[in-house]
């Protein structure tokens, strides 16, 4: 190893390992040295570094990094940026793949396009141009979407509106503030990431 190198192993249905040699002093890995891992530094869960000669190599697991065609899809349909971002992030790093709409229209028009089926359909009630009631009714009205589980998220909390939604075809309904645990276990239900 006289000069650094980098590679990758690409695994089509997993975590990928990204690793490089780096020139690094020798004392410096020793003074970072775990003793308790036996000379491998350890970074959370996924960053590794091994002492090799002159060169530290790094490992680097990347989880979120797998083919997106092999992930299954989650439709979400979110008008407030906050929130759709934040269930974005847990969504992607539980190992969904993630289309979004902002508003009824941009949702309504995304079902009605003839885009693939998504595995599972995570639909806000108070939307701008069509809320969440009328979109599951035109979800259940596509022969290809009508087995789509659906589950509403929502800040309306009324009994009425629970059984409103689930009377429209939704399969769940999680009020807002919404617990980010709890959630994915409701998710798990009806798809499981790979």
């Amino acid at each position: 190893m006289d000069t650094p190198t980098y590679g990758a192993k690409v695994c089509r249905h997993g975590p990928c390992t990204v690793f490089c040699c780096i020139p690094i002093a020798h004392q410096q890995v020793q003074e970072k040295r775990d003793p308790l891992k036996n000379g491998i530094l350890s970074y959370g869960k996924t960053v590794y570094l091994y002492n090799v000669s002159r060169y530290t190599v790094l490992f680097i697991t990347l989880s979120t990094m797998t083919d997106v065609t092999t992930q299954p899809t989650i439709l979400v349909v979110e008008d407030d940026e906050h929130i759709g971002d934040l269930l974005r992030f847990m969504l992607e790093r539980q190992g969904y793949h993630v289309e979004a709409c902002v508003d009824g229209r941009s949702a309504r028009a995304y079902i009605e396009g003839g885009n693939p089926c998504p595995k599972l359909v995570l639909l806000d009630v108070m939307l701008p141009f069509f809320d969440g009631f009328e979109l599951v009714r035109v979800i259940r009205s596509q022969a290809l979407w009508a087995d789509v589980p659906v589950v509403m998220l929502t800040a309306k909390t009324m009994e009425s509106d629970i059984v409103r939604a689930l009377d429209a075809g939704a399969n769940d309904y999680i009020v807002k503030p919404f617990q980010p645990n709890e959630l994915m276990a409701r998710l798990r239900r009806f798809v499981r990431p790979l």
